[in-house]
C-alpha cells in the first residue's frame, strides 16, 4: 500500500525572538493577539479524486492528540544556543515551512468552517468562509528583557 502523499511546502529562514507581542507584558494585548488566532481557517476540504490522486483514504480521522502528533511531527533539530537567562535561541534563524504559503493553501482549500464556544450540532459549523485572514500577524521582536520581565512578576506578586 501506497503512503499518502503530501505537497511539499516552501520554506524561508525565521528569526526565532523570545519577547513578541505575543508575549508581552500586557496580558490583556497579548490574549487578544491569541484570542484573534482563527485555528478554523486551516480546516480545508479536498475533493475525493485530489485524496485518491495522493493516496489519501476517501476520508480520515485524524488522531486525538494533536499536540502531540503535531510537536513530533514538526521537531526541529536545530540547536538552540543559551546565553543563561532562560531565553534559549533568542534571535537565532530557524528552516520554517512558510506560513505565509500554508495560509494561501488553506484559503484556497477551505472547508467554510467556523468554531463554536458553545456545543452546536456538527452541520452548523459549515458554511461560513472567512476572508482569508487567519488572524496570525508577523510578530515583531519587543522591546522587554529578561529582568523587565521578572522584576514586572515579582511586583505582581
Amino acid at each position: 500500500m501506497a503512503l499518502p502523499r503530501v505537497d511539499p511546502l516552501p520554506t524561508k529562514w525565521t528569526r526565532f525572538d523570545w519577547w513578541t507581542e505575543y508575549s508581552e507584558k500586557n496580558i490583556t494585548e497579548v490574549d487578544a493577539l491569541w484570542d484573534a488566532i482563527l485555528p478554523s481557517h486551516g480546516f480545508v476540504a479536498m475533493n475525493t479524486e485530489w485524496a485518491v490522486g495522493r493516496q489519501w483514504p476517501e476520508s480520515m480521522r485524524l488522531p486525538g492528540d494533536e499536540s502531540k502528533s503535531t510537536i513530533q511531527c514538526n521537531a526541529d533539530s536545530t540547536p538552540l544556543y543559551l546565553f543563561g537567562d532562560d531565553t534559549a535561541g533568542d534571535g537565532q534563524l530557524h528552516k520554517c515551512r512558510d506560513w505565509d504559503a500554508l495560509r494561501d493553501f488553506a484559503t484556497g482549500n477551505t472547508a467554510c468552517y467556523r468554531d463554536s464556544v458553545t456545543p452546536i450540532i456538527l452541520a452548523d459549523h459549515f458554511g461560513y468562509c472567512d476572508d482569508g485572514n487567519d488572524g496570525v500577524i508577523d510578530a515583531k521582536r519587543a522591546n522587554v528583557t529578561v529582568e523587565n520581565v521578572t522584576r514586572s512578576q515579582s511586583l505582581q506578586k
